[in-house]
């Protein structure tokens, strides 16, 4: 494996461990670290690429015109703008998702690992010193 890679899965492990902890104690947050790399190793990451059908909203013509008239001033001739009334729909279109199909698991692991031993630790499970 290249340096490049390890310095690239290192990035993401470092990614993915602090988007886990975002107001977790500082205790908490060593113990997830220490718990991560069992996690990844029990659960690697495993991108798996699917076809999803999600909704978009798109505006459609009902066949209706509002028009508004208005005058500048006297003197002036009288402007009338039309627009055509539309409705919102939503259409289903498919779209090729990627996602890590051992995320859930992994993640799942980390914070009960995260938990036992914060309450090993400290008596609770979010590592707070009392």
């Amino acid at each position: 494996m290249s340096c490049g890679v390890c310095m690239f899965k290192r990035f993401i492990l470092i990614v993915l461990v602090a988007s886990l902890t975002g107001c977790a104690t500082e205790g908490y947050r060593v113990a997830e670290s220490e718990c991560s790399y069992k996690g990844f190793s029990q659960y690697p990451v495993n991108n798996v690429s699917q076809v999803v059908t999600q909704n978009i909203a798109v505006q459609v013509p009902t066949g209706q015109t509002v028009c508004n008239s208005m005058s500048m001033g006297y003197g002036y001739p009288v402007q009338t703008v039309c627009n055509q009334v539309t409705r919102t729909e939503y259409r289903p279109y498919q779209q090729n998702v990627v996602s890590d199909a051992n995320a859930a698991n992994r993640n799942s692991y980390i914070r009960n690992c995260a938990q036992m031993l914060c309450y090993q630790r400290f008596g609770n499970h979010q590592c707070e010193s009392n």
